[in-house]
Formats: C-alpha cells, sequence, structure tokens
C-alpha cells in the first residue's frame, strides 16, 4: 500500500513559505531600520525630537543641538561635538528626562545647560572640557555619573538646583569645581581635585559628600535654614572643611585628612 504523503508535503511547503515570509519580514524590517537611523543623523543647531546616535564628530560655531522633548536619548557613540571657543552651548536640554551618553563635549561656553523647571538630565560616561563651563543648570535636576569635568575656564560643574555626582572626576577647571545651590548637592564615589576656587560650594539645601577624594580644594557649606552637611569615608589632601551659618554637620565616620579643619574631625593620613 502506497503510503500517503500529501499531508507531509504540504506541512513541509507551509514550513517552507513560513520561512521565506519570516525572512521577507525581517529584511523589512531591517531597511526600515536603516532609514529610520539616517533620519536621526543631525546637524549643529538641529532641535531633536527623537533618540539619536551620533554617527562622526560635530564642530559648531555657534549652539550644538537642541532638546524641548522629555524621555530622549542622545548617544555620541564616542564622538566629539566641539565649539568655538567660548562661544554657545554644547547642549541646551529645556526638558524632563533627558539621558547624554558616551562622549565629549569640548570648547562651549557652556558645555551643556539644563534650564527650567522642571528641566532634568543624566550625563553618563560624558568628558567635558575646555568649555568656558562644564555643565549648567538653573531650576533643574541635574545627574553626572561615571564622568570626567576638567579644564574649563571658570566653573567645572554650576547647578542652580539638585545635583548629583557619582564615579565621577572634576580636576583642574579655572573655578570652583562644583557650584551647587538651592536644590542639594549628594556626591558619591569621586574626585575633586586641583579646580581654581573651591572643590565643592554647597549653599542653601545641604551636602552629603561620602567615599570621594578632595586633592588641594576645600569644601565650604553654608545655609541660613539649618541644613545638614553629611561626611563619611572621605579622604582630604590639602583640604579644609568650612561651614558657615546653621550648617550642622554630621560626621558619618571614616573621614581622613591631613588638614580637615575645626569642623570636621579626621584621621591622619
Amino acid at each position: 500500500m502506497a503510503a500517503d504523503t500529501s499531508r507531509g508535503c504540504s506541512r513541509k511547503a507551509l514550513g517552507t513559505a513560513s520561512r521565506l515570509i519570516a525572512l521577507t519580514l525581517c529584511l523589512a524590517a531591517l531597511a526600515l531600520g536603516g532609514a529610520a537611523e539616517a533620519r536621526a543623523a543631525v546637524q549643529c543647531g538641529d532641535t531633536i525630537t527623537t533618540n539619536v546616535r551620533l554617527t562622526t564628530n560635530l564642530v559648531c560655531p555657534g549652539t550644538g543641538l537642541v532638546v524641548l522633548t522629555d524621555g530622549l536619548t542622545i548617544n555620541l557613540a564616542g564622538h566629539t561635538l566641539a565649539g568655538a571657543p567660548g562661544a554657545g552651548t554644547g547642549i541646551f536640554i529645556g526638558a524632563a528626562n533627558v539621558t547624554i551618553e558616551n562622549g565629549t563635549i569640548r570648547g562651549f561656553g557652556l558645555g551643556s545647560d539644563v534650564s527650567g523647571p522642571p528641566a532634568s538630565a543624566t550625563f553618563l560616561r560624558m568628558t567635558f572640557t575646555g568649555n568656558g563651563v562644564g555643565l549648567s543648570g538653573s531650576s533643574a535636576t541635574v545627574t553626572l555619573s561615571s564622568s570626567t569635568v576638567v579644564s574649563s575656564a571658570g566653573i567645572g560643574v554650576d547647578v542652580d538646583g539638585s545635583l548629583t555626582v557619582s564615579s565621577s572626576r572634576v580636576t583642574r577647571n579655572g573655578g570652583d569645581g562644583i557650584f551647587s545651590i538651592n536644590g542639594g548637592a549628594r556626591i558619591t564615589d569621586s574626585l575633586v581635585s586641583e579646580n581654581g576656587g573651591f572643590g565643592i560650594i554647597e549653599l542653601n539645601q545641604g551636602l552629603s559628600l561620602v567615599h570621594s577624594v578632595l586633592n588641594k580644594n576645600d569644601v565650604y557649606v553654608q545655609s541660613p535654614f539649618g541644613d545638614t552637611a553629611f561626611f563619611a569615608r572621605n579622604v582630604f589632601r590639602n583640604s579644609t572643611v568650612i561651614v558657615f551659618d546653621q550648617v550642622t554637620v554630621v560626621d558619618g565616620g571614616g573621614n581622613r585628612g591631613n588638614n580637615c579643619g575645626p569642623a570636621l574631625a579626621c584621621r591622619p593620613l
């Protein structure tokens, strides 16, 4: 009796057709993805309205990029956004929950400016170098993580609002390393070194400094509102802690230094 192979053949044909359809859909998706990436290419002065990934360096004589849409990510992908010395803003952010990551911003008047409530931005694995001010915020929430701010002509990080700095380096800026006012500053696992002014200035909302190194840079905290300055597991090398007005110092222990000043007890280095 001959075997009935019609059902098996139809299944095989159906399997082959399904694979062909899947392959066609996959190729179409790749084509659409390539087109979307091409459309995401940016030029100096562009207002960004979608997530973008840079494919080349940009040299911008004025403003670099503008972000006015919430929730976007700009991935510099290892590239540099460069400006004319002392002019313009590298990336202006007037939106919330924006992420800038994986690149370098150099040579602008402001490396990046996060401005106006409820503006907020996270800078991740970024280098700001050779700007007038590295990173600026006004009535904003700013997070700097795994990043470097170096060789600014003025202040390295200048934020009016809430500031969080983690695993970062703020070094050799011409003015203060970090200037924070009206929102409090939380700094952890970071190096603040050899800036031209104070290493850290915090005014009006308190400071938390944990597991960080201050090198040849003083810390100044002032508030008329009874705010707290918390210090734990830091190293102060030729750096003094200065508090003024109604600031309460909380010593979390483990601080070491060769000249921490009267406000904070430190074990010798």
